[in-house]
């Protein structure tokens, strides 16, 4: 244990992004929590989100907290036990806040005990399990990548119309029905929390900015995603809150029609970028 200690200390051990969706959920909720340098901004929201990575922003200090399965509450949550505020905070604001605050995922990372011994000794931190580094060696060996793989699959379905179609037609289904009154009661009762905990932050001279994360135009023209759209303005009113504009009308190339591919949210990140210079 001390010998691998001493690599993953020296740099010699590639860091794992997690086996499973749950293993890279805590590996990023942990980088966060335990890393000493303040940043300059942080994303928070749901896997939408997570696709646009921090170093998309150039040479700014940006942390990702978006949440893979979860929602902007989650990244809230942990920036506001973090005890430095960033200056600016981005919140994804869309149908995913339903999710709610994942308490799992905070309690684990502040756990009394492990807080200290993951802030301090990398070798317990999810990155760093031997199982997930080995793996990521043999990815790495093999000339294996997340982003490889990815853009196989895009160039593909750029080819392929069919299969287009075929990716986007179960969103399109479940988004052609408008929400329930169930599921706006739901949205509603977690913009309270959201409201709440974006007081508290702005309180502690947080900027926050609300934005959406665009999709496929197919996706993004149903009637579900228009109200969903539609009602996220209402209960954050552009006049009490302050939102990054919507995009200029444009075709989007997702991987399933919500997440969009990485070229797309690199061109994302510069609008995001653009906005924040200008105001």
């Amino acid at each position: 244990m001390t010998c691998y200690h001493t690599l993953i200390v020296n740099g010699m051990v590639p860091s794992s992004e997690g086996l499973s969706i749950q293993q890279s959920n805590i590996i990023k909720v942990e980088n966060y929590v335990y890393n000493n340098s303040p940043y300059k901004m942080i994303l928070a929201g749901s896997s939408r989100t997570a696709k646009i990575e921090s170093d998309y922003f150039g040479q700014a200090q940006v942390a990702n907290i978006g949440i893979r399965g979860g929602a902007s509450q989650t990244g809230l949550e942990l920036v506001n036990r973090n005890h430095d505020k960033p200056p600016l905070l981005l919140v994804e604001m869309n149908g995913t806040i339903a999710q709610g605050v994942n308490r799992e995922l905070v309690e684990a990372a502040y756990h009394p005990l492990f807080y200290w011994i993951r802030r301090y000794i990398p070798i317990f931190k999810q990155e760093y399990q031997p199982v997930a580094v080995a793996i990521e060696i043999l990815k790495n060996w093999r000339g294996i990548s997340a982003e490889n793989l990815e853009q196989q699959r895009v160039e593909e379905l750029l080819r392929n119309p069919q299969m287009r179609q075929n990716t986007l037609r179960p969103v399109l289904q479940e988004r052609r029905e408008e929400f329930t009154v169930k599921q706006i009661n739901q949205l509603t009762e977690e913009s309270q929390i959201l409201k709440h905990k974006i007081s508290e932050l702005e309180t502690q001279g947080v900027r926050v900015v609300l934005f959406d994360v665009p999709g496929d135009p197919l996706v993004d023209q149903t009637p579900q995603r228009i109200q969903e759209k539609e009602l996220m303005k209402q209960l954050f009113p552009p006049e009490n809150y302050e939102w990054i504009p919507e995009h200029p009308p444009r075709d989007w190339i997702t991987t399933d029609g919500i997440h969009l591919a990485r070229s797309e949210a690199r061109e994302y990140a510069s609008f995001i970028m653009n906005y924040l210079g200008a105001v």
